[in-house]
Order: C-alpha cells, then structure tokens, then sequence
C-alpha cells in the first residue's frame, strides 16, 4: 500500500458527521425544490464570508482567486476571471467534471497565467485544453469555477477498508507487472474512485448522499457569486460539462434563478444506462431514490425562468443515443426555452461546442 491511503488535508468523516448532527435539510420554500433536497438529504448552509487571496491581468482579462467557508473541512478555493470595464457583469458559474481526476477541481477550467503542468494536464485531459472561462469572460460575463465536495480543496480524507485495500494493492501490482508507474497524483485519482462507494454509503448512513453533499457545497457557491461586487445577481447563468451537467441539472432543480442553463454531455433517461452503463456512472448520478423521484430531463425542466441548452454527443460513450434521444425528446415537449444540439464528437468538449454555449449564455441562441 501506498501512503495515499490516508490523503494528506482534506475533509474528514469525524468532521462531516459533527457538521450533519442535528442540522436540517435544505428548504429552499417551494415545495417541488424541497422535496428534491430531501431525496438528495441536502444539508442546509449558511451564507458564506468570501475572502480574495489573489489576483492577475493579461490579454485584456482580470482574474484571481477567493476562498469561503462551506461550513465544515478545509475552505473552498475558487477562481475569477472578467473582461476589463465597468462591474457588475452577467456571471457564468462553472461546474467541473468528475472524470476521475479529485486532486483538482475546477481550476483547470480558467487559462491564468502562470499554470504549473498538473493543471495544464487536467485542463487537456477533462476540457481538450481550452480556457472554458477565459471565452466566457471574453464574451461579456464575470466567470466563476470553484472545488465542490470531494475534489480539490474539497477532497475527503478516508482511509480504505480491508476489501478497498486489497484492491488497491491489486491495481498496484498489475502496474508493477506491467512496467506502469503512477505518480503521486495519479495513485490518489485512482484511490478517490475505488473509495466513492465507501463515500456514498458513509453519507447514506450519515442522513444525506454524495449527491447531496455536492449539491450543498455547489448551493454555497452561489451565495458566495452572487455576493460578488463584480457581479449582476439577478443574471447567473450555469455551465457544466460532463458530470458538472448533472450538477447543473440538479441545481437548476434546487435554485431556478439563473439566466440560463447549458448541460454539455451530460442527459438521458435513467432506464437508459441499464444494464451496460451502470458503471460509467458515479455516485455524483446514481443517487438512491432519484429514479423514483424523477428524471434527469425532469430535474432540468423543473423551473420555469432559465433558458436551457444541452449538448448532446452521437458518439458518447458513457450514453445510449436511444437514452439521449428520449430525454431530448421530453425537453422538447415539456415547453420550456430549451435547445438541443448534436455533435459528431464522443464524450468530449469541442471548441464548437464551447463557442455555441458562449452564444446561447450571451445572445440566447447558439449559431445554427
């Protein structure tokens, strides 16, 4: 075993218990955000103190960072960036991906100045390189990324159980076997995957869910944006891409005000995923009693103010193209200003799909 078992920082279960003792779910007043937040045990924050640790200027752009409390564990670190002129601007919320990468979080979406290699790597790796909030900044918004529950700032300290750590020590001799060596970052991704489902069911029988605890960091995040000087609160828009699309989607359920809502690769039905892509999926989707509760095009669909846009890739292999043709399919007819569009790209952002989401937050219309 490597000494990653016990990650260095990080959240702590005694902590996350102390902090879920006695605390309410979040009840946001309507009824149909409430019973959401229930099924996802969603625990309620407070409204955070945010603090500015640092800042840069380059080709016309103005960044840095923030830090706030989300209530428990080491302090949330996130990222700005905005176009030079007068504030407040309209805001993009970023929402980052899973893809198996936790020892960052959304950093890599905003191309700063004087990146080290683990964040251009992540960048290449998850956003196919592209400064997903320098394009936003660029057209206009006050762009922010952040690190939700169990990525980055957020990570969670666990230690494995005998069976995670037989694994473990499994994957480590197959690499040895095969000549592989992973460095110090890699062995702690891969040791966040294999200890998810640990994750998930600690939150179970703490009264909430990985989804749940995702959502509540991501609910304190908005609070911390729309306290920003820099800032319009009245017009927050959402982008996430893969697994930050579900999170946009379970947002966009739990808040509703925001301008706008894109989902990149990120919806189908659920029957969809069963039986050859329960895997693909982590417990930031497979949360218990969801399914029963609604659909993911249902989550989207729920509020009745934000434009949506779903980005939808034909070769997407976490995806049956039956499963995304049906949830397109009940976007369409539920009503609201919502657009699909279908890309010839796997489960990837392109730089088409990225100057199409720009367009839609900006004009409200992608180009055709």
């Amino acid at each position: 075993m490597t000494d990653t078992a016990v990650r260095p920082g990080g959240i702590g279960l005694a902590a996350l218990a102390s902090y879920l003792d006695e605390r309410p779910v979040h009840r946001p007043g309507d009824d149909r955000q409430s019973a959401l937040a229930a099924v996802l045990g969603v625990p309620a924050h407070d409204p955070p103190d945010v603090r500015e640790v640092g800042g840069w200027r380059t080709d016309g752009l103005h960044g840095g960072a923030l830090e706030w409390s989300a209530g428990f564990g080491p302090s949330t670190e996130a990222w700005w960036v905005v176009p030079e002129g007068e504030s407040p601007f309209p805001a993009v919320v970023l929402l980052h991906a899973h893809g198996g990468v936790t020892h960052v979080g959304g950093r890599p979406m905003i191309d700063a100045p004087g990146d080290d290699g683990r964040i251009r790597a992540a960048r290449e790796r998850l956003y196919a390189g592209l400064g997903i909030g320098n394009a936003f900044a660029q057209a206009g918004f006050a762009v922010v990324a952040f690190d939700t529950f169990g990525w980055g700032s957020r990570a969670v300290r666990l230690r494995p159980g005998s069976s995670t750590a037989a694994l473990l020590e499994a994957l480590e001799a197959t690499d040895a076997a095969n000549g592989m060596h992973l460095d110090g970052l890699a062995r702690g991704d891969r040791e966040a995957s294999v200890l998810e489902p640990s994750l998930a069911r600690a939150a179970s029988l703490l009264g909430t869910s990985f989804a749940g605890l995702v959502a509540h960091d991501d609910l304190v995040a908005l609070d911390a944006v729309r306290s920003l000087p820099m800032v319009d609160a009245d017009r927050v828009s959402l982008f996430g891409y893969s697994g930050g699309g579900a999170r946009a989607a379970f947002l966009s359920a739990l808040d509703g005000g925001f301008e706008s809502v894109t989902v990149a690769c990120m919806m189908t039905t659920w029957r969809a995923l069963v039986p050859d892509h329960v895997e693909a999926h982590s417990w930031l989707v497979n949360s218990p009693g969801l399914p029963r509760h609604a659909e993911l095009h249902d989550l989207l669909a729920a509020p009745e103010r934000p434009r949506r846009l779903v980005q939808y890739g034909l070769h997407d292999h976490l995806f049956t193209e039956g499963g995304m043709r049906a949830a397109h399919a009940a976007l369409e007819a539920s009503g609201i200003a919502y657009r699909g569009s279908f890309h010839d790209a796997g489960h990837e952002l392109t730089p088409a799909m990225l100057a199409e989401a720009v367009a839609f937050a900006r004009d409200g219309e992608p180009p055709r």
